[in-house]
């Protein structure tokens, strides 16, 4: 089952990040930055990790987030 869970969540965040950098791209917007300033207004705790940056192929500067001075550290990790 966490099997299961894990591929949807991966294919789930590689597929929005696609869309997400092409749509940044279609409007000139440099991605990362974009992310951090739209996380920062809509959530409003510290992001938690760790996030499995190595198979959800997204850049680990997306999770290098600063939320109310605690720094965002990204641990990747293997299956």
């Amino acid at each position: 089952m966490l099997n299961i869970t894990r591929a949807d969540e991966v294919t789930h965040v590689m597929t929005g990040h696609q869309w997400f950098t092409w749509i940044c791209a279609e409007v000139g917007v440099e991605p990362v930055q974009a992310f951090h300033e739209r996380v920062r207004r809509v959530w409003h705790r510290e992001l938690k990790g760790p996030f499995n940056v190595l198979e959800r192929n997204c850049p680990p500067e997306f999770y290098l987030l600063s939320m109310r001075g605690h720094a965002m550290h990204v641990i990747p990790f293997r299956h």
